[in-house]
């Protein structure tokens, strides 16, 4: 997949990297965002309750409809629980962030902390709109097409009281309009928490939770067609047994049409729940192999991303989990079995010290094959006082696919931006700076955002956006297929990234020393299908479902 060229320039690339050095293909430097404007805070720098150790979302996208990406991150609470503002940078193409002007939607509200974001045009109107978990209620914003925003969370009928972490949408009945699935956390009382005391970790007092807390069950919100939602619960099997649940991620898990989701849960198992026909919902993932860990226990699963890094054409799932254990990475077979692929992609040992959130799958060095990235940073503050133990503030991660879905740490691990330890948390992926490659945003806990900008020496790429029809007008469920060569790159389309965040929602396929994709396969959300001939590199493409109509422009345009 990797030409031999490629392979050359990788390997007389480490021969130093000061200045005026060729620098490595995987290298990231990092800056910080809105760094004494905008800080993201959760609870109390000792963290006393569990509710203080996660959140800092982010989004990238197009909020103004300028062409370049913008960053959204949500602000979180202090210590009394009150909710702090979010705030919203807009990108000025090169890689940079200004923050937009005061906007009342954005302001802090009663009620709860927020935690993750959910970005996406829900009502098909053009424009990103922005759905905020928090330790409820969540809120809906409508972009008025301009970048602000107007609440309509009420009116919606979205506004789950629950402490809600993930979020995705979809659409669940395949009528044409978007639903939305919630992943809730724990039913949280700071009083009853704060009598049960404090647990024992490593030696160290810590706060008490998740385990022994009860566990809130997810929401599925059914859309009609006034821009309403209706709460309903599909089977009850959704219901009967409630998890920590964390990520989420949605797609056609068993190729008969319907969006499936795969849910990331925080101790408890986690859940693969089958869309039986837009009725109901049915956790497959004990029978199918995917809830366990190889040794068959259940492990923390934060976030989670869908791939597929070895050009099988058959979906993969990274997710990563606690500390002294390993991030999960699971590979389904045509058989449909789901197989716990760890230790055979090398990743066991490279996780097992690390406590992960945010991860993805993305073409970072554009040779044609899908990397892995991770974000990490320890829950308990109390560990740096445990000599030998595991530090709070944790290094980035980054993997790099040798091309047959094996992977490895390149050396000086991508970079700055990778070494530097961080609470790591929220992560989103998109190309800042118009340049072809894809950088990285960190969402920080306590601490303002961090851009990791790829200044790595990668191949040619291109980008393409999907336009659907209707309400789904980011062709959510939508399965892509690039070729190139005798390989094919394939990419699902959701609304999803990692954890608590979004991404660019435009696809991105590096395509080495060549200077086109042969063609694209594209099998929209209604099934119906699409051929589109050679893409050239250093392009982005705008395809639409209704008319067939392929628009090409150059990086930024």
């Amino acid at each position: 997949m990797r030409s031999a060229r490629l392979l050359l320039l990788l390997g007389l690339s480490w021969v130093g990297c000061g200045p005026g050095a060729p620098k490595p293909t995987l290298w990231f430097e990092a800056r910080p965002v809105g760094e004494g404007d905008f800080q993201n805070i959760s609870g109390t720098g000792q963290k006393d309750y569990v509710s203080d150790s996660f959140g800092a979302g982010v989004a990238l996208r197009d909020f103004d409809g300028d062409g370049n990406l913008d960053l959204f991150a949500v602000g979180g609470g202090n210590a009394a629980g009150e909710a702090r503002a979010d705030a919203l940078f807009l990108g000025d193409g090169r890689g940079g962030f200004r923050r937009a002007s005061a906007d009342s939607s954005l302001a802090a509200t009663p009620g709860g902390r927020a935690y993750g974001v959910n970005a996406c045009d829900f009502d098909g109107d053009g424009d990103v709109d922005l759905y905020i978990t928090r330790a409820g209620p969540n809120r809906l914003l409508l972009n008025r097409g301009d970048g602000t925003f107007e609440d309509r969370t009420e009116s919606s009928g979205l506004g789950d009281e629950s402490w809600s972490t993930g979020a995705a949408w979809l659409d669940f009945n395949r009528d044409g309009i978007l639903d939305l699935f919630v992943v809730n956390h724990i039913d949280f009382d700071q009083a009853a928490i704060k009598e049960r005391g404090k647990s024992l970790y490593l030696g160290q007092h810590v706060y008490y939770g998740p385990t022994g807390l009860p566990a809130q069950m997810d929401h599925l919100y059914l859309g009609r067609e006034d821009g309403s939602f209706e709460l309903v619960q599909p089977g009850e099997e959704l219901g009967r047994d409630p998890n920590y649940g964390f990520g989420v991620v949605v797609f056609d898990e068993d190729g008969d049409g319907d969006l499936d989701l795969y849910v990331a849960n925080d101790t408890t198992p986690n859940q693969l729940w089958r869309n039986e026909d837009g009725q109901a919902l049915v956790d497959h993932a004990g029978r199918l192999g995917c809830a366990l860990s190889m040794e068959g226990g259940p492990q923390a699963g934060m976030g989670i991303a869908l791939g597929d890094a070895d050009g099988d054409l058959q979906p993969e799932l990274f997710i990563t989990n606690f500390s002294n254990d390993y991030f999960t990475f699971y590979r389904r077979g045509k058989d449909g079995f789901w197989r716990d692929r760890t230790t055979r992609t090398r990743l066991h040992a490279p996780t097992w010290n690390s406590l992960g959130w945010a991860c993805g799958f993305a073409d970072l060095d554009s040779d044609g094959d899908q990397d892995l990235w991770a974000f990490n940073g320890h829950v308990y503050p109390q560990m740096d006082a445990v000599p030998g133990g595991p530090s709070y503030a944790q290094p980035a991660q980054i993997f790099e696919n040798d091309g047959q879905g094996h992977f490895s740490e390149p050396k000086e691990q991508g970079g700055p931006g990778f070494r530097v330890p961080r609470s790591g948390r929220g992560g989103a992926v998109g190309d800042l700076d118009h340049d072809g490659d894809l950088d990285l945003v960190m969402g920080v806990l306590d601490g303002a955002p961090v851009v990791l900008e790829n200044l790595g020496r990668g191949g040619n790429s291109l980008l393409v956006e999907l336009v659907g029809q209707g309400g789904n007008r980011e062709a959510i469920g939508a399965i892509v297929e690039g070729l190139l060569g005798e390989q094919i790159q394939k990419r699902w389309v959701g609304s999803q990234t990692g954890f608590l965040s979004s991404s660019d929602n435009r696809l991105h396929f590096g395509l080495g020393e060549a200077q086109q994709l042969d063609g694209l396969r594209i099998v929209w959300p209604d099934g119906s299908r699409l051929e589109v001939g050679a893409l050239s590199a250093g392009r982005t493409y705008r395809i639409d479902q209704a008319s067939g109509e392929v628009q090409s422009g150059a990086w930024g345009q």
